[in-house]
């Protein structure tokens, strides 16, 4: 049954990307340019859109249909307290559910010198107990799994993974005992 849920979690998530990309967004915009600039100097570099969670083993797709994403949203999550900068309302990720977010007017670039590491994410979270598996995409549906998530307000590096580019990251409980308080997702 487990698997079974997994999979129409992903089926969700997947209807949910069409949803967006036809709900006018487009993400086009935000490509990086060969000096790493991208998205609007004005937009937050905060997620600005929920994808899909999961609470109680129960995955919930949010049926976003976005116009102009990078001044407002709109759908069904717009409200999730992962949303925005940090302020003190929190996503309680427990067991092995999940949060699928986008930051799709400020995506996240690998910002590594010369092949260098450096931190280019952060996910504001507490980490009460486990950890969680932290994965990213540029185009919402084929992960790269980065590292877990096991310490507070941890930053991440797509360096370490050779990715260049995201605009959604994943993250999964990575046991039963998980208990983490996710704030905000930003791009540094």
């Amino acid at each position: 049954m487990e698997d079974l849920t997994r999979q129409a979690w992903h089926v969700g998530s997947i209807l949910t990307m069409l949803v967006v990309g036809l709900g006018g967004c487009a993400l086009e915009e935000a490509i990086p340019d060969s000096t790493g600039n991208s998205g609007d100097a004005n937009t937050s570099p905060f997620a600005d859109l929920v994808v899909s969670f999961s609470e109680n083993g129960l995955p919930v797709a949010c049926g976003n249909s976005i116009g102009a994403v990078c001044s407002s949203s709109s759908g069904s999550c717009s409200d999730h307290a992962s949303l925005g900068a940090p302020d003190s309302l929190v996503f309680e990720l427990t067991g092995q559910n999940s949060l699928e977010i986008g930051l799709l007017c400020h995506p996240i670039i690998d910002r590594s010198d010369n092949g260098g590491l450096g931190n280019d994410f952060r996910v504001w979270a507490t980490v009460n107990s486990g950890s969680a598996v932290v994965s990213v995409s540029d185009d919402g549906s084929t992960y790269t799994v980065l590292q877990n998530l096991s310490s507070n307000d941890q930053a991440f590096d797509l360096a370490e993974q050779n990715v260049q580019f995201a605009r959604f990251v994943r993250i999964t409980g990575a046991s039963s005992n998980t208990s983490i308080s996710i704030d905000a997702i930003e791009a540094l």
